[in-house]
């Protein structure tokens, strides 16, 4: 159980400085950047990984 948390936790770390690289390209060089389908997608990607990471995160654990 420990490994596993261990894990998802490295993983938000992951996405979320993806994701704020990404916030601070886009404060760097502008708009432009919405434009590209290739910098949206893995915006998306991004934010979509730090949402599910913190979502198990922060859930309760089932007692099998």
């Amino acid at each position: 159980m420990f490994g596993s948390r261990c894990f998802i936790i490295f993983a938000a770390i992951v996405f979320v400085l993806a994701l704020a690289a990404h916030a601070a390209r886009i404060a760097a060089e502008g708009t432009w950047l919405l434009r590209e389908p290739d910098f949206i997608i893995a915006t998306l990607i991004s934010l979509i990984g730090a949402g599910w990471a913190l979502w198990l995160l922060l859930r309760k654990p089932s007692r099998d």
